[in-house]
């Protein structure tokens, strides 16, 4: 199984992305880390495993004037929807919020069991 983690961003949270993918990679296996992004390049120095895709062409799905588009479910948020589409041969994606640092090992989260599921949740204490 490849291990695959995202994180989806808006440009005021790009360094809030590298700190957490840092802290991924220090404490998970994970094959790839992406970042969605807003851009074609990436302002930052970024870890090797970590690749970009720009987004911003299938933000035009989500109108300026929708009911989400000032709230904390902004159109790259809700990009989330769409990681059946933007990852299709991967079985598992493992969406990470930018404020979630991986303190300890998360490899145990990768086995987890989703037959007949479609998302699972953690909850940290």
């Amino acid at each position: 199984m490849k291990k695959v983690a995202v994180y989806t961003g808006s440009r005021n949270l790009y360094p809030h992305m590298v700190t957490a993918a840092k802290s991924l990679v220090a404490n998970s296996t994970a094959d790839e880390v992406w970042f969605l992004i807003e851009d074609d390049e990436f302002p930052m120095r970024l870890p090797k495993i970590v690749k970009t895709m720009n987004v911003s062409p299938m933000l035009s799905r989500f109108r300026e004037d929708g009911p989400n588009w000032k709230t904390q479910f902004t159109p790259v948020v809700l990009m989330r929807a769409c990681y059946c589409s933007l990852f299709p041969d991967e079985d598992v994606v493992l969406q990470l919020d930018v404020d979630t640092v991986c303190v300890d090992n998360i490899d145990g989260i990768w086995d987890t069991d989703l037959t007949g599921k479609w998302a699972a949740m953690v909850q940290i204490s």
